[in-house]
Order: structure tokens, then C-alpha cells, then sequence
């Protein structure tokens, strides 16, 4: 009876030396290699890694069509082992068009990392999350992989939404009728795009104010809060001197809009894919009027969207 206790005793007496060094180690441990969990935010360039077979595209900056669209389509959204997300793309920027989609492909994603407060370092995986540092996200049926453009530990500061006014003009370049003159239809002689100002007046005709495009949610996103129109012309040569002539075909159709945009950085962003800058375009949809718009000015309203 003595040794059976004798042994419960040197048991009960390693049991807890066992636990200590467990705990002593379990102690060095985290003061030696100090983590904590922590989502945030990742701008991911999908554009600037090149992980699969890119024959079929002319610039190799641009990954492929075929895969752009799959990007489109799948759920983008990885769960952990106890059903938590780890990985959720937010949204899917293209940061250069010209009034077109384009192929170009920046991820917001959210992460859930660890943060080693010795390195000051974000982790995923083991890897460490650096601007410029190439990282593999693998969802269920997709395999993502990019170069970390911007690391945001506050998406405060890339969600934020402002309402900004614009002007904006139709340029002639993207409405047809322009290839073929009308005069010479059989001939198919061809016009330079630069010598007529305005757009062809059915599709004029149907733009005013109060226009609008809404989100999902109903909450316009774009509006037409005034509309001037002017008569078309065309620069021809008559009697060999260069002249301008008014086109009864067209309208110069000149829009001030208001449009919520998406703050990146310091660029401002519509539908989270077209850049909002003077000089460029704007592809909108209004209803089942498709309009390209070349913005001439930017005013931003004070404070954020809500």
C-alpha cells in the first residue's frame, strides 16, 4: 500500500514537473517569438506575375483573358477549420482603361495574418506579406498568384468612398457613324475621327438630366445632374481652304454628373475599375444607353460618401 502511494506520489510529482516545463517552454516561446492574429488588408497585382500559360495574350504584363473572367465567376472566399474566413477577395480593380475593360488585375483582399512584434512583420502561411513580394492564394477552384502592392492595416483607408462632380464631353471617337462618309457610302471613304466634333443624334436625343445608375442596393452611383447640347460640326476643305461646317447629323453633348467613387491611395476610382482623371474615359451604363465619357474636370465634396 506504502510503495502503491509511493508511486502515485513520484507520479503526481512528474506530472507536474512535466506541466511546468511545459508552461516554462510554452512562456519562452512566446516571449521569444511574440504573435498575434490579425486580418488585413492587401493590395494584390495579379498583372505583374506571370504563373500561367500566357500565349494567347500580347502583353505579358496582362494575365490571361480566360483567367480574368475566372476571376470574375468564382467565389473568392477561403474558410479556415472552424468555418472563420482566412482569405476574401473584396474587390477587383483594373487600374488602366481607356473607356475599355482591360485585362490588367489589382486584388483587394482581406487576410487574416500573423503579426511577429519583434520583426514588425505581417505572415500568411509562413511567408512574410512585404510590398513586392510574391504570394500564392489558393481558393476552390483557383489558384491566385500576384505581387503585394500595398499593405493596409487600416482598410479604412482604402474602403473610404467620396462623391465627386464631374464635367465630361461625348467624344466623337466612340460613336459611330464615322468611318464612312455618307456622301460616298459605296466608296467607303474613310473620315478621320478628329475632324467632327459630336455624337450622332439618336443616341443624343436620349440623353438628359437625371439619368442615373444605382448599385445593388438602389443607391445611385452615378447621376446626370445637367446636360448641354450643342449642333455638330465637321472640318472639311472647300475650295482648298480648311473649313468647319455644322453636321445636322450631330450633337455636341457636354454632361455635369455626380458619381461616388472609390478612394485608393489619392486616386479616386468608379466601380472600383475605371480611374476617375481628367483626360481619360468613363464607361457607364444607363439603363440601355451605354455612354463613354471623357472627363474635363474633377471637384470632390467635402467629407466622405456614407
Amino acid at each position: 500500500m506504502i510503495q502503491q502511494h509511493k508511486k502515485k506520489f513520484h507520479g503526481t510529482v512528474f506530472d507536474i514537473i512535466g506541466i511546468g516545463i511545459f508552461l516554462i517552454f510554452f512562456a519562452a516561446v512566446f516571449f521569444l517569438f511574440p504573435r498575434k492574429t490579425e486580418t488585413i488588408t492587401l493590395l494584390l497585382d495579379v498583372s505583374k506575375y506571370v504563373s500561367i500559360d500566357q500565349s494567347d495574350v500580347q502583353n505579358w504584363d496582362k494575365p490571361a483573358s480566360w483567367f480574368v473572367e475566372r476571376l470574375q465567376s468564382a467565389p473568392l472566399i477561403k474558410k479556415d477549420f472552424f468555418g472563420k474566413t482566412d482569405v476574401e477577395v473584396l474587390h477587383i480593380i483594373y487600374p488602366d482603361t481607356l473607356g475599355e475593360e482591360n485585362t490588367r488585375v489589382t486584388l483587394e483582399m482581406k487576410v487574416k495574418s500573423t503579426f511577429d512584434k519583434q520583426t514588425k512583420q505581417y505572415y500568411y502561411n509562413g511567408s512574410p506579406l512585404l510590398i513586392g513580394s510574391s504570394q500564392r492564394f489558393k481558393f476552390d477552384t483557383i489558384m491566385i498568384n500576384g505581387v503585394v502592392r500595398d499593405v493596409i492595416t487600416h482598410p479604412t483607408l482604402i474602403t473610404n468612398t467620396a462623391i465627386l462632380t464631374i464635367r465630361a464631353y461625348l467624344e466623337p471617337l466612340y460613336y459611330p457613324p464615322y468611318a464612312i462618309s455618307p456622301d460616298d457610302r459605296m466608296g467607303a471613304v474613310s473620315i478621320d475621327a478628329t475632324t467632327i466634333d459630336g455624337i450622332p443624334l439618336y443616341i443624343s436625343q436620349k440623353i438628359h438630366g437625371g439619368m442615373n445608375i444605382k448599385d445593388v442596393s438602389g443607391t445611385p452611383i452615378a447621376e446626370v445632374i445637367s446636360v448641354i447640347k450643342r449642333p455638330g460640326t465637321r472640318s472639311t476643305i472647300i475650295s482648298g481652304i480648311p473649313t468647319t461646317v455644322v453636321d445636322e447629323g450631330r450633337e455636341r453633348v457636354e454632361l455635369t454628373m455626380k458619381i461616388r467613387a472609390k478612394i485608393i491611395g489619392n486616386n479616386f476610382y468608379f466601380m472600383d475599375r475605371y480611374p476617375v482623371l481628367i483626360g481619360r474615359s468613363l464607361r457607364m451604363t444607363f439603363d440601355t444607353l451605354p455612354l463613354i465619357v471623357t472627363i474635363t474636370d474633377i471637384q470632390k465634396e467635402p467629407g466622405l460618401a456614407q
